[in-house]
């Protein structure tokens, strides 16, 4: 393997993963509580919204590339799962701290999404009738365990199970990252003009090769070339600022002209994706909340749509919303963002941090002293 001068910052590579999961959580927040533009119109016809009403749901569209920003977890994944291989660390400890990493805190967002169910059926059983707990069946309990999402309250868990097999594959694959990268494009362009407007396949593995596996395969290629990548997209802080606004203003436009599921969203965001690793890094761009939701972000993204299920059951408990309709009041979706983070803090304490601090010890154990100096942060959150 070539000898890498990438160093990368994994405290600013976490806010960026901050930035990807709050966003997530915000699209989901906004879609499965809030009343949406086709919904309200037909209640009060757009000819009678208020200038004010209009302008806010053309804002509200900056929500809703809730897709895209996953992928920027996918790129996030393949450049510092690079990284983590890039040191010849052996095959058996890298796997090993995947799992010590992700697993704790997976289930116990599980039994979050279980007890959710549960609570629903006992005070809103008529709007759970066809759904079922993550735990109802010996089969639905197996296929979760194993990554799998099959039950209620975790729509979210579909990216996991693409991860967990980027990262089976992983150690073969930066060691023949030049054939990965022609398979990697061969596959995508083959999904990309076999249906252009939905996702290919009808199952993960064609899901992966066809779909997000490209994702991964571009953080691979930027983090081995990420010196001559650098010279070509580097700005100062203030251009850095405008571009990010200006490529997400691009897929809100992109995505509300062709569809909810498309090609060309998914491909921006992860040219969006590469800019920020480089740019956030080169401007050192962070900050205390950034830093606070990079830390969490794992377990912000794999409990939050319990969390929502539950807070809107309480606002309609507590008469604040109508029993069976969405919400109107936009205050009301936006503070079930901050009970999202606020809950996931409580698991992130319980399950995902224990699990970093015993991969730090692990980790100190097995990295020689000359390589210390390549970590600017130890990489708590190199993945998901």
């Amino acid at each position: 393997m070539n000898k890498i001068n990438t160093s990368p910052d994994f405290k600013i590579l976490d806010c960026l993963r901050g930035i990807a999961a709050l966003y997530v959580v915000i699209n989901h927040s906004r879609g499965n509580l809030f009343m949406g533009g086709s919904e309200l119109a037909e209640i009060i016809p757009i000819s009678e919204w208020s200038i004010w009403t209009k302008l806010h749901y053309a804002l509200l569209q900056f929500t809703s590339l809730g897709t895209e920003f996953v992928v920027f977890f996918f790129v996030l994944s393949g450049f510092s799962i690079a990284f983590s291989l890039s040191r010849k660390q052996k095959i058996p400890l890298f796997y090993l701290k995947r799992l010590i990493r992700l697993y704790p805190p997976y289930i116990l967002a599980l039994c979050w999404a279980a007890f959710a169910f549960y609570i629903f059926s006992i005070y809103q059983p008529e709007f759970n009738l066809n759904d079922y707990s993550v735990f109802a069946t010996l089969k639905s309990t197996l296929l979760n365990l194993i990554y799998v999402y099959n039950g209620a309250y975790i729509p979210q868990f579909w990216s996991l199970i693409h991860e967990v097999i980027f990262y089976i594959l992983a150690p073969i694959l930066i060691v023949r990252r030049r054939y990965y990268y022609i398979i990697s494009i061969l596959f995508y362009l083959y999904g990309w003009f076999y249906n252009w407007n939905s996702l290919t396949g009808g199952s993960i593995l064609t899901k992966f090769l066809f779909d997000y596996n490209i994702y991964f395969t571009i953080g691979i290629w930027l983090f081995f070339n990420y010196d001559l990548v650098k010279k070509y997209v580097t700005v100062n802080k203030l251009k850095t600022y405008i571009i990010f606004i200006g490529l997400v203003s691009i897929m809100v436009f992109v995505k509300f002209m062709t569809s909810d599921y498309n090609k060309i969203t998914p491909l921006l965001a992860s040219i969006l994706s590469i800019f920020l690793i480089i740019n956030f890094q080169k401007n050192k761009i962070y900050s205390r909340i950034l830093l606070f939701l990079g830390a969490t972000s794992y377990t912000l993204y794999i409990s939050h749509y319990a969390t929502l299920k539950l807070y809107h059951m309480l606002l309609v408990k507590l008469s604040l919303v109508d029993e069976g309709i969405k919400i109107t009041n936009p205050i009301y979706w936006m503070i079930g963002v901050v009970i999202c983070v606020l809950v996931s803090y409580v698991f992130y304490l319980l399950a995902e941090r224990p699990s970093k601090i015993f991969i730090e010890k692990l980790r100190n154990k097995k990295i020689k002293p000359s390589d210390k100096k390549l970590i600017v942060n130890k990489g708590d959150n190199i993945g998901i």
